[in-house]
């Protein structure tokens, strides 16, 4: 997410580390096994401002807040 620069969709975040394990084409019980311990942990985040929402509906994208100090 660092790398990238800009807010993630929870897809595109499980994909890219699926990808990092080797998994080119993940099924989809592989997808989902990933993709809901995303939520969950950005839905912790959130609610201890560690990360934010951005956009609604099918834009909805997670970003990590940052700290410029």
């Amino acid at each position: 997410m660092r790398e990238a620069g800009k807010p993630l969709a929870i897809k595109e975040m499980a994909t890219a580390a699926l990808k990092v394990k080797g998994i080119r084409y993940p099924d989809r019980h592989t997808m989902w096994s990933t993709r809901s311990p995303l939520r969950d942990t950005f839905a912790k985040l959130q609610a201890l401002g560690m990360a934010r929402v951005v956009g609604v509906g099918k834009t909805i994208r997670r970003a990590l807040v940052v700290d410029d100090v």
